[in-house]
């Protein structure tokens, strides 16, 4: 039968996380040794992880030199249908110029 742990408040993750990362242990054997369980202190240490660092983007902003207006390309058509039963009927296009 599994015996459970008591509730641990926000600051004492936030200790123990620190104390782990001073530790020399791998997070598994630090929480083995403080009868932690590794699940739970993997979330906790991503929330603080994400919480202390920067938010990152995956994508990145690349800036590209604009075309003169005289050179642009007029861009490629793209129609896009959809029939909804016998009295519907949805189109969409892309890529033509407004008169």
């Amino acid at each position: 039968m599994s015996t459970r742990r008591p509730r641990k408040t926000a600051k004492q993750w936030e200790k123990l996380i620190e104390q782990q990362g001073t530790s020399g242990l791998s997070i598994a054997e630090f929480c083995q040794q403080r009868d932690v369980a590794l699940s739970t202190f993997n979330k906790w240490y991503r929330k603080f992880k994400l919480r202390s660092t920067p938010e990152k983007s995956a994508f990145k902003q690349v800036k590209t030199p604009e075309p003169a207006e005289a050179k642009r390309p007029a861009p490629p058509l793209s129609i896009i249908s959809l029939q909804v039963g016998s009295d519907i009927l949805l189109t969409i296009r892309s890529g033509e110029q407004l008169p």
